[in-house]
């Protein structure tokens, strides 16, 4: 009965993110919880608009996902190079043009490979958030076609070295961008070239908490996840290891494998 109530609250708290920016949502919504992946309950359905669907059903409305490109140009649902490990394909997405990727399906799901307009589309019509890893030199392809969705205020955009996180404030758009922080020296660095207003900070979960506490104390929003130990421990613990990792480090963004155990230890 505690999990239904918990998830009716999940989805009425739903609805008013539909029309905020994420801007807004980490303004008024802390901690904001992020299925790795489109990940739901640890399950290997990774990058799959089933698998959202899935999530959208039980609350989750911010999806991590990882973008690739074919042979032509488009765009796709993909973590990997190779189609190997998550498809009944095998074989390198940059060798492959749209033709010969038709048959490609998702092997937990046996959907065809999703593209990137397809997440693009189903965020539009769902409102949600989502945080983009660009694989490759497309970041200039990928950002237009957000803009072309106008889900620009709804995107986080993962950088993780200096020359990514430039390439990525030089593009126009209300998208935010988080940077990698590792150190005191990197939070300096960045914090004293790029605008507070769309910058947020990653910070690794194995951080010291001085870190985090430095960063949470320059009031640039803390994105981390919990994904491998934290999340296995959490699963034995109910919830207690989410709260208190988020009690020492105070992340308004958190990237899980199991998004819903994660959103109702953390829901108030």
């Amino acid at each position: 009965m505690k999990i239904q109530l918990v998830l009716v609250l999940l989805l009425l708290l739903a609805g008013p993110l539909q029309s905020q920016s994420l801007r807004e949502a980490i303004a008024h919504n802390n901690p904001l919880v992020v299925s790795h992946r489109g990940v739901i309950d640890g399950s290997l359905l990774e990058n799959s608009l089933i698998g959202m669907d899935q999530a959208i059903d039980k609350g989750i409305s911010f999806f991590e996902l990882d973008i690739r490109v074919n042979l032509e140009g488009g765009l796709y649902l993909l973590h990997d190079v190779s189609l190997d490990r998550t498809t009944d394909h095998s074989g390198l997405l940059g060798e492959r043009d749209a033709k010969a990727l038709q048959p490609v399906q998702l092997k937990e799901s046996m959907e065809p490979l999703p593209e990137f307009n397809e997440a693009l589309s189903l965020a539009k019509e769902k409102g949600l958030f989502l945080m983009l890893d660009i694989k490759e030199d497309i970041l200039n392809q990928a950002m237009d076609e957000v803009v072309a969705y106008g889900l620009s205020h709804k995107i986080l955009l993962l950088t993780f070295d200096r020359d990514r996180a430039e390439k990525a404030f030089s593009l126009e758009g209300d998208f935010l961008i988080s940077v990698l922080i590792t150190s005191v020296s990197d939070l300096e660095y960045y914090s004293s070239k790029y605008p507070m207003g769309r910058l947020l900070a990653y910070v690794p979960k194995d951080s010291s908490e001085a870190l985090f506490s430095k960063v949470y104390s320059s009031q640039i929003p803390i994105v981390t996840d919990v994904m491998g130990e934290w999340d296995r421990l959490a699963t034995e613990d109910q919830g207690a290891t989410y709260r208190n990792f988020q009690q020492s480090r105070k992340a308004s963004i958190i990237v899980s494998d199991y998004p819903i155990l994660l959103k109702s230890s953390l829901i108030e």
